[in-house]
């Protein structure tokens, strides 16, 4: 009853005047490790409201990683957070022992390495803390990205942020001050078993975003980065 019945749109109730967000891109050369700092931060959400937030190398989401067939992938996760976390790379193909589920948990102060070879198609996967009891409230207060398998094909749109563009969509809740909310107490917001529903929905940490396309053939990389809203996305006429 409580997901039927939550807000299904945000028509007439957006004004999309921000500039879409564009996460930094960290193209992966060779076999260079990589380095993922998590932190507390202060980002502005809603307009002219600044949040607490959590993020990786910035105060809200992550950059995009992008890497290809046949490249092995090192990753340090640094948490400089308050709490335990982890950093899964959700549908990637690798070990075990690289996976970052709840069995791999990171304490504050600590660093774990993710290392494995990169055996599959080129797809659109993205990372986020998977700690046992709290991946939910860790992802949405911010911990996520994007991690790009990127094809050789040159005839498909490959500019990050021009014709290749990254589309985090969120559903999140907001205090009248533009805190984050996510009380389990409420069933609405948190109590639901489903997980969470938010009344506002942001595209890589921004309200009501707009991008100028500017090439002919565009390509949209879409992630429900949501709690546990179901989304269907189509074109305006």
């Amino acid at each position: 009853w409580v997901y039927m019945t939550s807000d299904t749109s945000n028509r007439e109730t957006v004004r999309f005047e921000a500039p879409l967000h564009i996460p930094p891109l960290i193209d992966q050369q060779g076999d260079a490790p990589i380095d993922l700092e998590l932190r507390e931060g202060r980002t502005e959400l809603l307009p002219g409201k600044p949040a607490d937030t959590w993020g990786i190398n910035g105060d809200y989401l992550g950059p995009t990683i992008r890497t290809r067939p046949g490249a092995t992938l090192s990753i340090d996760v640094h948490n400089h957070l308050p709490e335990t976390t982890s950093m899964h790379w959700h549908g990637a193909e690798l070990p075990a022992v690289a996976d970052g589920g709840p069995h791999q948990p990171i304490d504050p102060g600590a660093t774990w390495t993710a290392t494995f070879s990169v055996e599959q198609p080129p797809a659109t996967l993205w990372y986020h803390p998977h700690p046992h009891g709290a991946t939910a409230k860790h992802v949405y207060r911010g911990l996520s990205g994007l991690l790009i398998v990127a094809d050789d094909e040159q005839s498909l749109p490959h500019t990050y942020g021009v014709d290749d563009i990254p589309l985090i969509i969120q559903d999140r809740n907001f205090a009248d001050d533009g805190a984050l909310t996510m009380d389990d107490d409420d069933w609405v917001t948190g109590g639901s078993m489903v997980g969470v529903l938010g009344r506002d929905i942001l595209v890589n940490g921004t309200w009501g975003p707009t991008q100028q396309i500017t090439s002919e053939l565009t390509r949209s990389r879409l992630l429900n980065g949501s709690n546990a809203r179901i989304y269907n996305l189509r074109f305006d006429p």
